[in-house]
């Protein structure tokens, strides 16, 4: 087995323990609402490659499932887990070289603990921290093999507008403080990225979820 093979393996094992602990904590916390995520992401940063700074960027859409716990009760506390797929585009800046471009395909896990600072029949405004795993593997790479693993955190604030007795739609702001890897071949790229998503987040909200 490859480093590289190893560095994704024990990523996914990671990711696999967040998402049966994520579910176990909804469950316990009776989920209230389900539905869907659209997002765009965009990230910036560097990695330290034989000694020097290569500078990096990239800009990817986010799909997937959402849960939250509490999107319209009378309670502080929320959770919110989501689950996507992530596609999008990075370019490494390396001087005296040029830009690598690559296109990416990967999943995002996110953990975001809510506290909702307004809380009315018809609005739920919240802001809490946020905890996100993400990999992104190269879709155009020719010649080498290209693997990027983040982890990180940072604050994220959102606002929950009720329609009707069951459906929920939500924008929400994140700021993220990224720790990435970047794995080609045998070799091991490592740095800090800024990341900045927009979300739309759709919900079904069960009965039991109401002011």
């Amino acid at each position: 087995m490859t480093r590289r093979t190893r560095s994704i393996s024990r990523f996914l094992n990671v990711a696999a323990t967040l998402i049966l602990t994520s579910l176990l904590l909804a469950g316990a916390a009776n989920a209230a609402g389900f539905g869907g995520y659209l997002g765009l992401d965009y990230t910036e940063g560097d990695v330290d490659v034989f000694g020097l700074t290569v500078d990096h960027e990239r800009s990817a859409v986010d799909l997937g499932f959402v849960m939250d716990t509490n999107l319209s009760r009378d309670r502080l506390f929320n959770y919110r887990l989501r689950l996507g797929m992530q596609a999008g585009k990075r370019e490494y800046d390396i001087a005296g070289f040029g830009t690598v471009k690559e296109k990416t395909i990967g999943f995002a896990i996110t953990n975001t603990f809510g506290f909702g600072i307004v809380r009315t029949p018809a609005v739920r405004l919240w802001i809490g921290p946020s905890i996100r795993f993400a990999v992104d593997d190269c879709t155009d790479c020719s010649g080498y093999d290209s693997v990027f693993l983040a982890i990180g955190g940072g604050p994220e604030i959102g606002l929950n507008y009720n329609v009707g007795r069951h459906l929920t739609i939500g924008p929400s702001l994140s700021y993220n403080y990224m720790f990435g890897v970047n794995i080609e071949d045998d070799e091991d790229f490592d740095g800090p990225q800024h990341q900045v998503s927009l979300l739309v987040n759709v919900f079904f909200r069960t009965e039991s979820d109401s002011f």
